[in-house]
C-alpha cells in the first residue's frame, strides 16, 4: 500500500490517468496525499522533526498499531475477537467482537485463517451482537 501511495506521488502531476490504469481511486489517492500535507504542516509547526520510513515499513506497522491500540482485538479461542485494551467485563459487556459481515476482511478469509490480532476502526452492536466494522 504504501510503494502505491509512492508511486502516485511520482505520477500524479505527469500522468493524470495513471491511478485509473492501475485500476485505483484517484479521489481516495489525492485525499491520502492531503492529509499526509497536513501531518507534514502539524510536525512543522509543532517543531518536530518531518521523518520518512524510506524502506523501513515496519517502523509505519509499529507507527500504526500504537496510535490505534484502543481499536485493537486479539482472537479468542471461541473464534471472537476480544479488546486488548483492559476492560472490565461487568462494566462493558460488550467487549468480545465477532467480524462484520460486510467487513473486507471476513469475506478474504476462511475460519483456519483468522488473524490473531486486528486493528478495526468501527465497532457495531445490534442486539446481542457486537462486530468489528472496517478492520
Amino acid at each position: 500500500l504504501l510503494n502505491v501511495f509512492r508511486q502516485f506521488e511520482v505520477n500524479r502531476n505527469d500522468d493524470a490517468g495513471w491511478a485509473e490504469r492501475h485500476l485505483l481511486n484517484h479521489k481516495l489517492l489525492a485525499r491520502a496525499a492531503q492529509v499526509q500535507l497536513q501531518l507534514v504542516e502539524h510536525l512543522q509547526r509543532l517543531s518536530l522533526p518531518v521523518d520518512s520510513c524510506v524502506a523501513e515499513v515496519q517502523r509505519l506497522q509499529r507507527l500504526m498499531c500504537a496510535a490505534l491500540f484502543l481499536n485493537a482485538a486479539r482472537r479468542v479461542p471461541n473464534g471472537a475477537y476480544r479488546l486488548c485494551r483492559p476492560v472490565a467485563d461487568a462494566r462493558a459487556p460488550d467487549v468480545h467482537f465477532q467480524l462484520h459481515s460486510g467487513s473486507v476482511y471476513a469475506s478474504m478469509i476462511h475460519d483456519d485463517t483468522l488473524a490473531n490480532f486486528v486493528i478495526f476502526i468501527e465497532a457495531v452492536c445490534t442486539g446481542t451482537q457486537a462486530s468489528l466494522v472496517h478492520n
